[in-house]
């Protein structure tokens, strides 16, 4: 099952982007391997869960993790696209 946010949602990251720092080279490295430790730690916690319940929670770990990840890609693609006139 694959998740896409809708132009709005895309529009609202995009918003929401302009508000932090400048995401760098090393930052932005750093930024996606806590946001991929958080999704392994996550993941973790379901193995005591039953089945359906276990994968239902991971699809929506899953959708949080592309949410954020679709969010700090953004940031840097703000910052390495040339401004548009």
């Amino acid at each position: 099952m694959s998740w896409a946010p809708c132009r709005a949602h895309k529009l609202t990251l995009w918003a929401n982007s302009l508000t932090y720092s400048n995401m760098k080279g090393y930052r932005f490295w750093v930024e996606r391997h806590k946001l991929m430790q958080w999704l392994e730690n996550e993941t973790r916690k379901l193995e005591q869960m039953q089945e359906p319940e276990r994968r239902q929670r991971r699809i929506e770990l899953e959708r949080d993790f592309r949410v954020k990840l679709d969010e700090i890609y953004g940031r840097v693609r703000l910052e390495c696209e040339p401004a548009k006139a």
